[in-house]
């Protein structure tokens, strides 16, 4: 992750400080009740580093890599109570912070991490070094469902307080991983992000989505950056790997046509198995309503209804989908 600019001791420089201050209000904005009312203990911390990224984590994770290591002086200097109540880590490098051009997108990055936290993710995948290497195809799927899910309760945190489309325009600024170093890796399928191409076109959905249904998505301004979050990186990023920018393109066109151009009745069961394992939230509902008028289809046929009734039903998985 790099150096860590605001130690819980020591000095830290005022744009640092100041940065720390925007990123908590934003927090507060997004879930700052709900943070409140399960007593939830958060650090925000800010990473100097080349890499894009921004994660959750907490201090158990931290004593179970480094089970020689004390809680309690790490829980003195964040000034907490030696109580026993897990403290949460948001962290975000200035990489990342140094990407975007307005609020709304570095939110759509902090509360895709809150999401994590909320949904218990981050314990979920807490576990030990012996179990991860026995698990990897495991805890590999796992997190792929894990960043799905995230970006869309991102999305619906942001509702009624940031413009939806930052979320697209957050997602493809991100380079974690993109860079030609990640490329191998990602081919490879041990990287723990699905790829931007697919993440990008179910967020576009979901925003299309939202758009029709809730009055808290309509178009709204961009917040400007403030100042006080336009932080240059003190390095220089890897570069964007050509190889990635082809394989999104080709991957948001794909998924895009089955997803926002009516397609979905085309499914085949394996694929509407692998979304209903995902739990995409944006989805779910309508596979669910597809499969049930599906069954009602094989119903009439099997009870011998007639070709004009079974008709009638397939307008109705049409519509649905």
């Amino acid at each position: 992750m790099g150096t860590l600019l605001n130690p819980p001791r020591g000095s830290i420089r005022p744009e640092i400080q100041a940065a720390q201050t925007s990123i908590h209000r934003i927090v507060q904005t997004l879930r700052g009740p709900e943070l409140k009312q399960k007593n939830i203990q958060l650090v925000i911390n800010i990473y100097d580093g080349a890499v894009s990224n921004a994660f959750m984590g907490n201090t158990d994770s931290f004593l179970k890599a480094f089970p020689e290591a004390s809680r309690r002086p790490m829980r003195l200097l964040l000034g907490y109570k030696d109580d026993g109540t897990v403290i949460y880590e948001l962290a975000l490098t200035t990489q990342v912070l140094s990407l975007y051009r307005s609020e709304d997108e570095i939110a759509f990055v902090i509360a895709h991490e809150l999401a994590h936290l909320f949904e218990g993710h981050v314990e979920a995948i807490d576990e030990s070094a012996e179990k991860q290497l026995k698990e990897v195809p495991r805890k590999w799927w796992s997190a792929q469902q894990y960043e799905v899910v995230a970006d869309y309760e991102a999305m619906q945190a942001m509702l009624g307080k940031y413009e939806l489309t930052a979320a697209k325009t957050a997602l493809d600024q991100l380079l974690f991983v993109e860079s030609e170093s990640n490329y191998s890796n990602y081919i490879s399928g041990l990287m723990d992000h699905h790829h931007e191409g697919v993440r990008l076109a179910l967020v576009e959905a979901a925003i299309e989505r939202m758009r029709s249904k809730d009055p808290l998505a309509k178009v709204r301004a961009l917040t400007p950056l403030p100042q006080s979050l336009r932080i240059a990186a003190a390095s220089n990023p890897e570069p964007r790997s050509p190889r990635f920018e082809e394989q999104k393109t080709s991957i948001l066109r794909n998924v895009s046509e089955r997803f926002l151009k009516g397609r979905k009745a085309d499914f085949t069961s394996e694929e509407r198995g692998i979304l209903t394992k995902l739990h995409i939230p944006v989805y779910e509902s309508q596979i669910l309503e597809i499969k049930h008028k599906e069954g009602e289809l094989q119903r009439n046929k099997r009870n011998g209804k007639t070709k004009e009734q079974r008709r009638k039903t397939k307008q109705k998985i049409n519509l649905i989908s």
